[in-house]
């Protein structure tokens, strides 16, 4: 029995390793399973699967040494991961960078014995625990070598990462975190200027011609598809049959209730049980009917899909979608009205004398509003999270009518800056610190980034075909 398991393990273990990482791949690679099969190139080198895989179980140790909970990476994160530590070790050694023996020790001593002195049976018995608990098969060698490849890319980083950080930037970040500014506006409803009739077939007619890209009904299609939770027990038979099967249909013996269908969906509408994953959906987009995808890796599973039917993206012809149509042209009518309107009190506030929103609100029979003191990340009362808001609040005088109504989905919007507190100076003092580490980490993620986009394309990593 414990063989058994034991061999299922591996199986899966296998089934995993042939996957096609479709995000990573842009499911056109796989493996066939041997353990030099070529997968890949960097710089026209060849990655063959025991590469990939000694390059896995670099990933997994750097998630297991690091803060936060490994356990939350999917399958294609971990391959991602891989294939940038392969990226990475071929820049550090086309830059001759190298880890002596003696920096490896001093990384162990200062990371797990905080510094103290070296202690053989204590080191030999957490590599033992790690290897039992993650399968990962450390000696005291090869973990000193993964050791070594970090200390390496750690240089490579420090070698090429460099940034600045600007005090306008440092005060600034301040200031969005701790400013506390108060508006006044006017709201007109776009339904103020909704009316039910005065559209004739002429104009209809012409709305219809001059916009047929907003009636324009996406292609969509009927996704069979069968997600196989990882821990699931199947049999030998089944789990080497799955990367081999051409229709869903071979399955439906093994798998009797777990095909299921998603009925007629967009490219970027969510599937039940698998969410949001446009991938996916690409790929069923790209397939012949009845044809069964190769296996994808999910969060959730394994899965196989395969295109049910397909729609074609059209335009329905007047006829079908008049009320649609001139609900349409309606609510453009009214958005352009109430736009017209609102810059015309603007106008009027800008020649007159006076820019007391109040008394405009009455003479126009305009809604007039007032906000509590809010922060620029703060939810703004009556408008709701609106960072584009807060941009142009933060940046106004006291008593500044900003020049345009701002139009949102229910209206426009005619805004003033009653008040806003000053700069404190010496508060800013007392926290500086802790907002140039913010901005050092944040400035340092984004330049590695780059730099690791920048060493793929010089790498020319490409999947293989």
């Amino acid at each position: 029995m414990i063989r058994d398991k034991h061999a299922k393990r591996i199986l899966w273990g296998l089934l995993l390793v042939i996957l096609p990482a479709f995000v990573l791949w842009g499911g056109i690679s796989s493996l066939r399973g041997k353990k030099k099969a070529r997968i890949g190139t960097i710089a026209n080198r060849e990655i063959t699967s025991a590469q990939f895989n000694d390059s896995l179980k670099m990933a997994q140790l750097y998630l297991l040494l690091s803060p936060g909970d490994s356990k939350k990476i999917s399958r294609v994160e971990l391959e991602n991961l891989g294939l940038d530590f392969m990226v990475l070790l071929w820049k550090a050694e086309k830059d001759n960078i190298t880890a002596s023996n003696e920096e490896v020790a001093n990384y162990i001593i200062n990371v797990f014995f905080q510094g103290k002195k070296f202690d053989k049976s204590s080191y030999n018995n957490f590599l033992k625990i790690i290897s039992r608990r993650y399968n990962l098969n450390l000696s005291p060698r090869n973990f000193e070598e993964y050791i070594r490849k970090f200390i390496m890319i750690d240089k490579l980083f420090a070698k090429y990462v460099n940034v600045d950080i600007k005090d306008s930037e440092v005060k600034e970040l301040y200031l969005r975190d701790n400013q506390k500014a108060k508006i006044a506006y006017l709201l007109i409803p776009y339904n103020r200027f909704k009316f039910d009739s005065g559209v004739t077939s002429a104009e209809l007619e012409e709305f219809y011609d001059e916009n047929t890209q907003l009636f324009h009904k996406e292609p969509k299609v009927n996704i069979a598809y069968l997600l196989i939770d990882e821990k699931d027990s199947l049999g030998d038979e089944t789990l080497k049959k799955l990367p081999k099967i051409k229709t869903l249909q071979d399955l439906e013996t093994e798998f009797p209730n777990g095909i299921k269908e998603t009925g007629l969906i967009g490219i970027d509408d969510p599937i039940d049980e698998i969410g949001w994953q446009p991938e996916i959906n690409k790929i069923a987009f790209s397939l012949k009917i009845n044809a069964a995808s190769p296996l994808l890796q999910t969060e959730r599973g394994l899965l196989i899909i395969s295109k049910k039917e397909e729609i074609a993206g059209f335009t329905p012809p007047l006829s079908d979608i008049k009320n649609e149509v001139k609900n349409k042209m309606l609510e453009n009518i009214s958005h352009r009205e109430t736009e017209r309107f609102a810059l015309a009190v603007l106008e009027k506030m800008n020649t007159g004398k006076t820019k007391n929103l109040k008394k405009i609100a009455v003479k126009e029979k305009i809604e007039y509003k007032e906000t509590d003191y809010f922060k620029y990340y703060d939810y703004i009362e009556g408008l709701g999270l609106e960072p584009d808001v807060s941009e142009i609040v933060f940046s106004m005088d006291k008593e500044q009518i900003y020049e345009k109504p701002l139009l949102f989905d229910n209206g426009a919007y005619i805004i003033q800056l009653i008040d806003i507190l000053d700069f404190n100076e010496k508060d800013f003092e007392k926290k500086k610190q802790a907002y140039i580490d913010v901005i050092l980490k944040s400035k340092v993620i984004e330049r590695k980034i780059r730099f690791l986009d920048e060493i793929r394309k010089e790498a020319q990593l490409q999947a293989a075909s």
